[in-house]
């Protein structure tokens, strides 16, 4: 993604796109880039809610990611070369300018959909849809029932489940385990607005390219009179860049832990996805 971003400079320098072989490239990286960036995302959403809705019984098993990852390389590159070389065959150029950057050729519409925007939307919703149901399991609205299948294993708590009663022993001092559970179900309570940022920050940063691309698929946003639609194209374009920088500063911010730059080093919480048994 970053490599066809990079080359966005070479047509401002010129002030000109046209085919040839970095328009190609430039092509190629951006449905590989783009594609498997939102799919990667879409997985870990996935993974991160089947832990909690396991309580955490998920054992690390590489025979399961590991396939998983290869389908979604080998999809995009697939999909790339095949769709390169049955284009080329037909006479077409499957990569051409879009025009403000090399993409697939406007003439293919169900090429573009499947190599890129569908893998983008369904990332969006379904970040927001996992998500939503992180935030209410930690707020105490939502609990899974692992033995049975979603979503008939939700259940819903209005008002909020409450808090762990915290027992005492023989000596009337509370028991130190159920004093430990209750400070991490309150935390975990107090953090659960955080979740909301990750889905909330890919939506915003990708719905802006999806929405500006589907609407001037057809036009030619290049002539003066489309002036307005190519600054919203080339912005929504830049603010996609920044999903990285802003992933980094919500682990940052966020999940600090995680990245052992807390207060509590490497310590996690009891129902945290991340202790799940790898």
């Amino acid at each position: 993604m970053s490599v066809s971003g990079g080359l966005d400079a070479k047509w401002a320098i010129e002030q000109k796109v046209y085919c040839g072989t970095l328009c190609q490239v430039q092509g190629s990286t951006n449905i590989i880039g783009v594609g498997s960036v939102a799919t990667f995302t879409l997985a870990i959403t996935v993974h991160t809610w089947w832990v909690v809705h396991q309580n955490g019984a998920v054992r690390y098993n590489p025979y399961r990611w590991i396939p998983i990852s290869l389908a979604i390389w080998l999809y995009f590159i697939l999909f790339v070369v095949v769709g390169y070389i049955v284009k080329n065959s037909q006479g077409k150029s499957f990569f051409a300018p879009s025009p403000l950057w090399c993409f697939i050729a406007r003439e293919f519409t169900v090429e573009r959909i499947l190599g890129q925007y569908l893998w983008i939307w369904t990332a969006g919703i379904g970040n927001i849809v996992f998500y939503t149901q992180l935030f209410l399991c930690a707020r105490g609205n939502l609990s899974f029932d692992s033995s049975r299948c979603w979503p008939m294993s939700m259940k819903w708590h209005c008002p909020p489940q409450p808090l762990p009663e915290v027992r005492r022993g023989q000596d009337g001092k509370p028991i130190d385990e159920d004093v430990r559970q209750l400070e991490q179900v309150k935390k975990q309570r107090e953090l659960a607005y955080t979740i909301l940022w990750y889905p909330a920050s890919y939506t915003l940063l990708t719905i802006g390219l999806s929405v500006t691309r589907w609407a001037n698929i057809s036009e030619n946003i290049h002539l003066p009179e489309h002036s307005s639609a190519a600054a919203g194209t080339i912005f929504s374009r830049f603010l996609m860049r920044l999903s990285g920088l802003v992933t980094v500063i919500l682990l940052f911010t966020t999940r600090h832990n995680m990245l052992l730059l807390g207060n509590e080093r490497g310590v996690l919480l009891q129902n945290d996805p991340r202790r799940g048994r790898y």
